[in-house]
């Protein structure tokens, strides 16, 4: 019975030296490998990590679409001649005559610099309101400041009297960032 206690007493003095010795390595084999699958993760995730960015970048993109139309990156300089050509390109498509546009000086209001344009059409009122809806769609964050809508001297028909030809003139407003903030 001695013998029996004396080999259990030697059993667990063996063991807590295993266990003192082990330990320490086990518990660092542990936390390696827990990093080990952190930066497994971590790599996986870098692969979505620039998917996520890439998306993101196209979400900026579909925004400034959205704020700026069809202007989005077009030099301040080209924005005239640009506008004009989609205003005509407009106005073929919605039966409306573009009599001018004539280019304004703007303001600036906080971050943004206002572009005037002055222009002058001649359209029946449908026709306008499809131009302006059109404009809306293609030209971004643009506002009409003001408008004045007369009609055409002349005009006797009755049909011309239900639906008259217009003389429309207003004000063009396009907002863009300005990149200038120090003035």
């Amino acid at each position: 019975l001695t013998l029996l206690l004396l080999a259990v007493v030697l059993a667990l003095a063996a063991l807590a030296q295993g266990m003192y010795l082990l330990w320490p390595q086990y518990k660092q084999w542990q936390e390696q490998r827990a990093s080990e699958e952190l930066l497994q993760r971590a790599t996986r995730d870098n692969g979505n990590l620039e998917q996520q960015i890439l998306q993101q970048r196209q979400r900026i993109d579909a925004l400034n679409q959205q704020l700026y139309g069809e202007l989005t990156g077009l030099p301040e300089e080209q924005i005239g001649s640009f506008l004009v050509g989609r205003l005509q390109n407009i106005s073929w498509n919605t039966r409306v005559e573009l009599i001018s546009v004539v280019p304004g000086s703007g303001k600036r209001i906080q971050n943004f610099r206002e572009t005037l344009f002055h222009v002058r059409l001649q359209a029946r009122y449908r026709d306008f309101f499809a131009w302006l809806q059109q404009v809306r769609e293609d030209l971004g964050y643009s506002i009409i400041q003001r408008f004045e809508l007369s009609p055409l001297p002349g005009q006797t028909g009755a049909a011309e009297l239900s639906d008259p030809l217009l003389r429309i003139n207003l004000t063009l407003v396009i907002y863009r960032i300005d990149k200038n903030e120090d003035e």
